[in-house]
This record gives C-alpha cells, sequence and structure tokens, in this order.
C-alpha cells in the first residue's frame, strides 16, 4: 500500500514552528506598527507647524501685523486670538487642537494635541 499522508508528529510539528515563528514575528509588526504612527503624527505636527509660519509670514507679506498672543487651534485648523482668526490652509488636517503662541510674528510655544498625542513645546 503506498501511503502518501502526513502523520501526526509531522504535522505538530509544522504546528509548533509555526507557533514559533508567529511569536517572534508579531510584537516586532506590531512595534513596526507603532513606530509609524508616532512618526506620521510628529511629521503632521511639524507639517502643520510649517503651514502656521507660512501663513505668519504671507499676512506679514500682504503688509498686515498678527497680534501677539495664545491663539487656540480650531478643529479646521485655522487659529483664533479672541476674534481676530488666520486661516491655515492645509489638505488633510489631522484632528488637531490646543494652542499655540506667537510673539513678535513668530511661533514661541505651543500645547498641541494631534491624533490623540500630546506635544509641547514652552519659552
Amino acid at each position: 500500500m503506498n501511503n502518501k499522508a502526513f502523520t501526526l508528529a509531522e504535522l505538530l510539528a509544522v504546528v509548533a514552528i509555526l507557533a514559533i515563528i508567529s511569536l517572534i514575528t508579531v510584537p516586532v509588526v506590531v512595534n513596526y506598527i507603532n513606530d509609524s504612527k508616532e512618526i506620521s503624527t510628529k511629521d503632521s505636527l511639524n507639517m502643520y507647524l510649517k503651514a502656521v509660519d507660512s501663513t505668519i509670514l504671507k499676512v506679514r507679506l500682504d503688509n498686515n501685523a498678527v497680534s501677539d498672543g495664545i491663539y487656540t487651534i480650531q478643529s479646521n485648523g485655522n487659529i483664533c486670538l479672541n476674534t481676530d482668526c488666520i486661516e491655515i490652509k492645509l489638505k488633510n488636517i489631522p484632528s488637531i487642537s490646543g494652542t499655540v503662541e506667537i510673539r513678535d510674528e513668530e511661533i514661541i510655544s505651543y500645547n498641541i494635541v494631534i491624533n490623540d498625542e500630546h506635544y509641547e513645546k514652552s519659552e
């Protein structure tokens, strides 16, 4: 008789090997995904701060002044000081909130929550 089937021991060995491989690779993949999310969030923060800087520069080039103070970040990414708002033009604005302090038309500090991650820079 010609048997071409696997024995139970062979199947158990394959399952054990696959379990060992998954125990090694799953934490590595999860860490890689978490690191990628953190890097992406930091990149979004830097992109937003550069957009604010560029907008301040554009306002200055239009011969308008940017008032000193602590601006509140709106859900659409714009920043407002009392009723004086500055439109920050960005595509795909992430979930963002917090404050940006501007003095002498430069960002000197911020307290920002972006994609549920908190970032702070003080004077």
